[in-house]
């Protein structure tokens, strides 16, 4: 391999040597640049359809249904992630999501596969959908365990990541940082497989045995088994009214020491402020401030809408 700068590992990534690191860094981006102006000069797909944003009232019905049925299993907030849109409008996305995931090492976060919800406006059908993916991924589970010498722990089976065409992306987590590291993953593992199209026509998934390997890895059995809940309240949302001082500040600060999501608010901008610092000391998720007279009931109907679309 001394003739050669660096090796692709098929469903894995890129690895480079060199003399020293620099070279390697170097190495890397050479590789990935060159990769990628080959993908663009095979590009042979024209976008033709275009999908109408979902509206503020459509997304929010969504959101509350889905993070409802997501939450069967465990409380979770969902995060929504517009970056995906370009992947989640197309319309080979079923292509998309079956190409499953870029690499393996990107499944510890997004699972083995996303599920799209075409029909975010028909609420019963988005909910069947989930349905559907979850029965999916209980089957594929069921399919494997037998050849394990030990069977593993199944996994929470409901998907993490949705791909709504009109919106992007929703992704579930037990928080908004814990979503958007999902997120993240997704978007760079969804492009990937948008782009294999593209220049290509079809990609070739990783094969179901190799999925499972993966997905129960013996290393990620032993994180499970000894994963453990920071708080009682995590992927729980709680809105905390008069927020900037005295009992409210106390709740807000208790709460975020569970773990929960909160969304605070009070008249008192300054002192809102310094809970939302506490909060954010003592806790895992970012707090959401909001500055109103929460007597004044367009106050509270504004706050509600903020604490949907934000968890």
């Amino acid at each position: 391999l001394t003739a050669f700068d660096g090796v692709v590992l098929a469903h894995h990534g890129l690895v480079t040597w060199g003399d020293d690191s620099e070279l390697c860094d170097q190495r890397v981006v050479d590789a990935v640049a060159a990769a990628e102006a080959y993908l663009r000069a095979h590009r042979t797909y024209a976008k033709s359809v275009v999908v109408p944003e979902l509206s503020d009232d459509a997304l929010r019905a969504l959101l509350i249904r889905l993070r409802g049925r997501l939450s069967a299993t465990a409380p979770r907030v969902l995060v929504v992630d517009e970056r995906l849109r370009a992947v989640a409008d197309r319309p080979d996305l079923s292509a998309v999501v079956a190409a499953g995931v870029a690499s393996a090492d990107h499944m510890l976060w997004t699972g083995p596969w996303s599920c799209a919800v075409t029909t975010p406006t028909d609420l019963d059908a988005a909910v069947a959908t989930v349905d559907s993916a979850e029965r999916d991924y209980v089957a594929y589970f069921k399919r494997h365990r037998a050849d394990e010498a030990e069977a593993p722990i199944m996994h929470d089976p409901l998907p993490k990541v949705l791909l709504v065409p009109g919106v992007g992306a929703l992704v579930a987590g037990t928080d908004t940082a814990d979503a958007r590291r999902r997120a993240d993953v997704a978007l760079h593992t969804h492009t990937v497989a948008a782009q294999g199209l593209d220049a290509f026509g079809s990609v070739e998934p990783l094969d179901e045995d190799a999925v499972f390997d993966w997905d129960y890895w013996p290393q990620e059995q032993a994180k499970l088994r000894a994963e453990v809940r920071a708080g009682t309240l995590v992927g729980r949302v709680f809105i905390v009214t008069g927020a900037a001082s005295g009992i409210g500040q106390t709740v807000a600060r208790h709460l975020c020491e569970q773990g929960a999501n909160l969304v605070v608010a009070d008249l008192d901008s300054e002192g809102l402020d310094a809970a939302v610092t506490e909060a954010r000391r003592v806790g895992r998720s970012e707090p959401v401030p909001i500055v109103g007279d929460q007597a004044d009931e367009a106050v509270v109907k504004e706050t509600v809408r903020i604490a949907v679309r934000r968890f």
